[in-house]
């Protein structure tokens, strides 16, 4: 697919094949789903955030960044409707949304560096991230078979809309004294798609992996773990103090967002 980088100008192609790109708009590359999960011919375009975006960013809280994030992507990522976007997409389009507001290399972010010990600086740049996209050879209606009841699972990557449909279930549940929610338990009952070829609700599912054996939920966890894609929340980077390199933790810390410029 051709892009033009012009206003409001269209390559001459096929409608289908036609991608409006507006100044200062730029291709989103490196997803870890590839795009392969959302409609042929998407393109996802992105661009630099302004200063009240980097603002809300650098002031969101846990209990806020979902809601925050959500309201960044709205504003700033055109192509695809939010709600059909996957968790992993989104979590790696906040990154590149950071890259490309920072691209000079004085933005720099403090950490503990890990080998002299001392509060230091590095300058985040896009390719430090380690991204787990899709296997060539993914299947989405690969079954895995419970060893113990037998019963036959499908799994599906999580989508903005699942996101907002397991915050709903939570919310409506905090109260109910028979139903106390694991955070982690419900987060694979929200990646299982069909129970024995049956689409069944959030609730079902959430039960479902509960009652399960702890065999089988074993099982489960290490099946999805192979198949994960995302970030991985650990980048190394160069103390600008000892300048030496190590690991370090990433995070949605108010400093990221608002780095520290030096020339």
């Amino acid at each position: 697919m051709k892009v033009v980088k012009q206003d409001e100008k269209k390559v001459d192609k096929k409608p289908e094949q036609e991608v409006v790109v507006k100044k200062n708009t730029w291709p989103i590359d490196g997803l870890p789903s590839r795009g392969i999960f959302y409609p042929e011919g998407t393109v996802l375009m992105g661009r630099p955030l302004k200063v009240l975006e980097i603002k809300m960013l650098s002031s969101m809280t846990e209990e806020t960044a979902n809601y925050v994030i959500n309201d960044i992507l709205k504003r700033t990522v055109t192509g695809l409707p939010l709600d059909q976007m996957l968790v992993a997409d989104k979590l790696y389009i906040v990154f590149w949304l950071r890259a490309n507001t920072y691209k000079d290399s004085g933005y720099k972010v403090g950490f503990e560096c890990s080998k002299c010990h001392q509060e230091a600086k590095f300058a985040f740049n896009l390719d430090d991230l380690t991204v787990k996209d899709v296997a060539d050879d993914y299947n989405p209606e690969k079954i895995l078979k419970l060893k113990e009841s037998k019963t036959k699972l499908t799994f599906t990557y999580t989508t903005v809309k699942d996101e907002n449909l397991v915050d709903a279930f939570k919310e409506k549940n905090k109260s109910n004294p028979m139903m106390v929610i694991d955070e982690d338990v419900l987060s694979i009952a929200s990646m299982v798609d069909t129970i024995d070829g049956e689409d069944v609700t959030l609730k079902t599912k959430y039960e479902f992996v509960t009652g399960i054996t702890a065999q089988e939920y074993i099982q489960m966890e290490s099946y999805l773990k192979e198949t994960t894609i995302g970030i991985v929340p650990i980048i190394n980077v160069e103390c600008d103090v000892c300048g030496g390199t190590g690991p370090t933790g990433i995070s949605f810390r108010a400093d990221f967002f608002i780095p520290e410029y030096t020339n």
